[in-house]
Formats: C-alpha cells, structure tokens, sequence
C-alpha cells in the first residue's frame, strides 16, 4: 500500500481578475478549502515572491486558523501594487488573482 498524503486547495475569494482604484483598499481573502486540520501558516506571494510587508506601509495581514482563512490588505493602492497575487497555506495547491495595471 502506498502512502497517503491529503492537501488542502487554496481558493481566493471573489473574481480571478480585479480592477481597483489608484488609492482605494485591496482586501483579498484566501481560504484553505479541504483542509483536515486549519493551517499552520498562510503565506501571500506577488509575482510569485512572498510579499514583503516592509517594503511600504500599509500592507497588513490577518489569518484566522479555526476559519480556515487569510485577509491580505493593502491600503491606498498604487500602480507598483499591480500583478498577480497568491495564497498559499501549508499543505495546498496554490491559487492566484490578477490585479492588473490600471
């Protein structure tokens, strides 16, 4: 018998595809769909490369264990802020949105 390992799917809630206003709020959520146990960790990528809350205020993230979930926000969008994001909890598939450029 062969071993088993179970992953959870990530899914980001809402269109695959977003336009948002320069200086409005991003607010995407990922949820951890199928998952046995809630996550140890969530991590938020762009352009497949983890996104570094320092780089510039306002960037903020909530993750929620027993819900299963993560909040990624980033206040007054700017144009650099363009691109594609994903969520990726511990032992998933990735999913991804697309904010273009405006």
């Amino acid at each position: 018998m062969w071993p088993h390992s179970t992953f959870s799917k990530a899914k980001i809630l809402g269109n695959s595809e977003l336009f948002i206003k320069s200086g409005s709020d991003i607010n995407l959520t990922c949820v951890a769909l199928q998952s046995p146990a809630p996550p140890s960790f969530i991590y938020w990528y762009k352009g497949g490369r983890v996104v570094n809350y320092s780089q510039r205020g306002g960037i903020s993230v909530l993750t929620e264990r027993q819900t299963k979930t993560s909040k990624l926000v980033i206040a007054r969008a700017m144009p650099s802020d363009s691109g594609n994001y994903t969520c990726s909890p511990s032992s998933s598939a990735v999913k991804d949105t697309m904010l273009p450029r405006q």
